[in-house]
């Protein structure tokens, strides 16, 4: 639900622990239930009067740049790693960002 609503990463925790310790059918609502509801009605108004931006869902950019392709016959592609990737090297190594082809048949 965190990436459908932008900004509601780590909002969760204070419903989740009301309804966590709830007596029988009946949740304690404390203020930081509160303030949590008040929270998702302000996104709730935001979200409805604009359209969300994709940099909203995805919040990170992109690591690595793959391309593919499968055929009746097998498939593979080529992946350009992001120098920002630390592929796995022995200690003393320097790591390899070199493009990454593979196959598959």
């Amino acid at each position: 639900m965190a990436l459908a609503l932008p900004g509601a990463r780590n909002m969760f925790s204070q419903m989740q622990l009301a309804l966590s310790n709830k007596i029988g059918s009946r949740v304690n609502t404390n203020k930081g239930v509160h303030q949590a509801l008040n929270d998702f009605r302000w996104m709730l108004n935001d979200i409805k009067s604009r359209p969300t931006r994709i940099a909203e869902l995805i919040p990170l950019l992109a690591l690595a740049l793959g391309y593919h392709d499968a055929s009746g016959t097998g498939a593979g592609g080529v992946w350009f790693p992001h120098q920002s990737l630390d592929p796995r090297t022995k200690p003393g190594e320097k790591p390899s960002h070199t493009p990454l082809v593979w196959r598959y048949k």
